[in-house]
């Protein structure tokens, strides 16, 4: 027990000082986006004028991004020293960690380089922004797929595809390191580790090179999910369900915000937000508390979306054509269209709802284990509680078949 004992205690330590150190960036991300002039200093370098509204959807990106990845730090945190759940716990940490890293360099570090632009301090802060975004890009999301939910690679010839593209984002990382001239346009800046030796042909590759990783990376990441979820038991299937689901609700709108028409930064800010269910779903899935409720929230998500959906477009549909027949009639639009079309989506409504919950039953099964999960002892199927109710079970249904056979045959 003494052996074992002071590794946990390190564990917990370095896990508490990347959380302190999470949280102090964070803080200080917050100061210098939301109290310093460092945001309309860079817009004025760069000859863009925000409106009011622009502000208001960077500030609020400011402060999502801090919550993002003190929450993956603080889930990291929470699991670290757990039995099982030390290498997820470490992505955790490192991922929030170092994403944190990318807006405290450019805010941070910005500011300050404003104040004395000489400073090797302060452009090595600055520097960090840049030099972040690859691995901290790769550590909060693909390389949590990659070894979501035990900690491991699916298998060991995935080690050389993934060796393959850290490379290709380490290469690129160290030339963005390396790279001299100006940091962020600023005058009077520069890099403290620039090369000027450095080809410029070797320079201009450090984005592509980041970008060619990051999506090798993802790629990588999205084939690892599916092929641990055709492979895994019930078990790894109901943890990675959870993980799918709180993806799926991120990167949905963070694709419409690209479509032309819709809300396009704002949708942005609605998938940053979505984010912050990854390390929470990590953490159930982990722990495996409540398990098996994915089940029941997949089931009612497909059921109520198409819902809200269908009765939208009924409900536009209805309201045209009726504001048209009252124009034709008396050449004049009417409230009563809106009053008669509220009327129908009423009854309509749950003829629709059961509708779609049929379809979802017959198509969308639960796992067995999911059926029979009691909820008043949550997932845990292996522990002690869980074996004590199948012995007592096991009991009543000896005893059962006992005394109906005392009452089937006759006594001697």
């Amino acid at each position: 027990m003494t052996e074992t004992s002071p590794r946990p205690r390190r564990i917990l330590f370095l896990a508490g000082l990347l959380w302190l150190a999470t949280v102090g960036m964070g803080l200080g991300v917050l100061w210098a986006g939301l109290t310093t002039d460092f945001i309309a200093v860079e817009s004025a370098i760069v000859g863009v004028t925000p409106t009011a509204t622009q502000l208001l959807v960077l500030y609020a990106a400011i402060g999502l991004f801090v919550i993002l990845t003190v929450g993956y730090a603080t889930v990291g945190a929470l699991l670290a020293g757990r039995g099982g759940a030390g290498r997820i716990a470490a992505l955790l940490l490192a991922g929030g960690f170092l994403f944190a890293l990318v807006p405290f360099g450019y805010l941070v570090g910005g500011s300050l380089v404003l104040s004395d632009p000489g400073s090797t301090l302060f452009n090595t802060m600055f520097l960090l922004g840049p030099v972040a975004i690859g691995p901290g890009y790769a550590s909060i999301l693909p390389g949590l797929a990659i070894a979501f939910p035990d900690g491991r690679l699916p298998s060991p010839r995935w080690r050389r595809p993934i060796a393959i593209a850290i490379a290709v984002i380490a290469v690129g990382t160290i030339l963005e390191l390396v790279r001299p001239g100006l940091l962020g346009g600023a005058p009077g800046t520069h890099n403290p580790f620039g090369l000027d030796a450095l080809p410029a042909w070797a320079a201009s590759l450090a984005d592509p090179l980041v970008a060619i990783g990051i999506v090798a990376i993802t790629a990588i990441g999205t084939v690892a999910v599916v092929v641990r979820y055709r492979r895994g038991d019930s078990v790894e299937r109901q943890q990675l369900r959870w993980f799918l689901a709180a993806v799926t609700l991120a990167a949905l709108p963070l694709a419409l915000s690209e479509v032309p028409g819709t809300a396009g930064p704002e949708m942005g800010l609605v998938a940053f937000a979505a984010l912050l269910l990854v390390p929470i779903s990590v953490g159930i899935a982990v722990t495996r508390y409540r398990l098996y409720e994915i089940d029941h929230l997949i089931s009612r998500t497909l059921v109520y979306v198409p819902l809200t959906a269908l009765l939208a477009g009924l409900y536009a549909a209805v309201v045209t054509l009726l504001q048209r027949v009252f124009q034709t009639v008396s050449g004049d639009r009417s409230d009563a269209a809106i009053i008669i079309s509220t009327l129908i989506l009423a009854s309509v409504f749950t003829p629709i709802r059961k509708w779609l919950e049929w379809i979802v039953e017959r198509r969308y099964k639960p796992t067995a284990s999911a059926e029979h999960a009691d909820p008043a002892i949550g997932s845990d199927v292996d522990g002690p509680e869980w074996e004590a109710r199948v012995a007592a079970i096991a009991l009543r249904v000896v005893r059962s078949e006992r005394e109906l056979h005392a009452a089937v045959e006759p006594p001697a």
